[in-house]
C-alpha cells in the first residue's frame, strides 16, 4: 500500500526545456513506485517550461512547482532539497528521462540497509538515440575507507588502461539518497560557475558522510545528448573552471586518501576529461565563433601551465590508442592535428 512504504521527492530543475520536460515527467510520474514527492524548480525559464510545469501540476497532486529566478542547476537543486519532503531524495535533469522501475528498486536497496546512499548506472543516449552504458561492477558495496579510496576514487577519474569511468559516474541523478544528508548533515549543492562539475563535489561530501555505499547493478538513468540542454551549452569559461576544478579536487582529496599517487592520476585523467570536452565544444561551435578564435582557444588550452604539467607526468603510452593519439598531439602542440582530430571523432562538420 502507498501509505506504508517510504515516501522519495523526486527533486527536477527546469531551464528551458520545453521540448524535453513532456518526455521527463512521463517517466517520473509512471514510476512503479508511486508514492512519490514531485518538486519541479523552474529556474526562471524564457521559453513555455514554467507555463508546462504548472500544467501537470494541475494534472497530478503529487507534483509541487517552484518559480524562481534563474541561478544555475546546483542553486535548482538546493530550492528543491528544502521544499521536500521524502525518507528518500532522488535527482533527475529535466532533459534527460528515468526507467520506470528506478525508484522501486533504489528504494529496496536502501530500506533495511544502513546506508544512506544508493547509486545505479546510466545510459548515454546521442543525438540520434543510440544508447552505451558502463560495465556493471562486480562490488556492490564498499564500507569505511573504502568509499574514499576505491569507489570515489573511480567517480573521479578512470585509470589510463581504461576509456570509461566507473560504471555509477559522478552524477548525483543516477542515485537515491536518505534525505538525513541534507536535514542532518546540511549538504548542498555548489554553484557550477565555482566548481564546474557540482555533482562530483557533491557526492564527495555524501562519500565523506555515509560508512556504507550501494551499488546496483542496473542502469536506470537516461542521459540524453539534447542541443541547448541544461549541462549541456556552450560555456566560454569552461576551461578556466576545468582549471579551478583540478586545484579543488587535489586541495580536498589528496590529504584524505591513501593511495596519494593513484589519486593523483586520477585527477589528472579527470582534468584530461575536462579538456577533451573544452576542446570539442570550441571545434564544435567554430562555424559560429570563427575559426581564428578556435584555434586560438585551442592553443591556449594546450599551452596552459595546468595542461603542460599533468602531460607531463601522466603515462600516456598506457591510453588507449584514440585517447593516446590527441594527447600525444597536444602535448606536442600540434592544434591542426587537434583541431580535426575532433572533426573526425565527433563528425563535426
Amino acid at each position: 500500500m502507498i501509505e506504508k512504504t517510504p515516501l522519495v521527492s523526486v527533486v527536477i530543475p527546469v531551464y528551458n526545456v520545453e521540448r524535453y520536460l513532456d518526455r521527463c515527467l512521463k517517466s517520473v510520474t509512471g514510476q512503479t513506485y508511486q508514492n512519490l514527492q514531485i518538486i519541479l524548480v523552474d529556474d526562471g525559464s524564457e521559453d513555455g517550461s514554467g507555463c508546462l510545469c504548472d500544467a501537470w501540476a494541475e494534472k497530478d497532486g503529487r507534483i509541487t512547482v517552484i518559480h524562481k529566478k534563474n541561478e544555475g542547476l546546483g542553486m535548482a537543486r538546493n530550492s528543491g532539497i528544502e521544499a521536500a519532503r521524502g525518507e528518500f531524495l532522488l535527482f533527475a535533469d529535466s532533459d534527460d528521462y528515468i526507467d520506470e522501475k528506478m525508484a522501486e528498486v533504489l528504494a529496496g536497496a536502501l530500506e533495511g540497509s544502513s546506508a544512506k546512499v544508493c547509486y545505479s548506472g546510466f545510459i548515454n543516449v546521442d543525438a540520434k538515440g543510440g544508447q552505451t552504458s558502463g560495465k556493471p561492477p562486480e562490488k556492490l558495496e564498499y564500507r569505511g575507507k573504502e568509499i574514499m579510496d576505491e569507489f570515489l576514487a573511480e567517480a573521479v577519474g578512470a585509470l589510463p588502461e581504461t576509456s570509461q569511468n566507473c560504471f555509477a559516474g559522478m552524477s548525483a541523478c543516477a542515485a537515491l539518497y536518505r534525505s538525513d544528508l541534507f536535514s542532518k548533515d546540511g549538504i548542498r549543492f555548489e554553484k557550477e560557475q565555482k566548481v564546474l562539475c557540482e555533482d562530483l563535489f557533491f557526492n564527495i561530501e555524501i562519500c565523506r558522510h555515509t560508512d556504507l555505499v550501494r551499488i546496483v547493478p542496473e542502469c536506470f538513468y537516461y542521459y540524453c545528448a539534447n542541443a541547448g540542454s541544461l549541462t549541456k551549452r556552450y560555456r566560454p569559461d569552461r576551461f578556466e573552471a576545468a582549471v579551478r576544478m583540478k586545484a579543488l579536487l587535489e586541495h580536498r582529496l589528496l590529504r584524505e586518501t591513501k593511495e596519494k599517487k593513484e589519486m593523483e592520476l586520477r585527477i589528472c585523467r579527470n582534468y584530461m576529461d575536462n579538456l577533451m570536452t573544452c576542446m570539442k565544444q570550441e571545434v564544435f561551435y567554430q562555424k559560429q565563433n570563427g575559426m581564428s578564435l578556435c584555434r586560438k582557444r585551442l592553443r591556449e588550452m594546450a599551452d596552459h601551465k595546468a595542461t603542460r604539467q599533468v602531460l607531463a607526468i601522466y603515462p600516456l603510452h598506457r591510453l588507449v590508442k584514440k585517447q593516446r593519439i590527441l594527447f600525444y598531439a597536444i602535448r606536442s602542440r600540434n592544434i591542426g592535428m587537434i583541431y580535426w582530430l575532433f572533426r573526425l571523432r565527433y563528425r563535426i562538420r
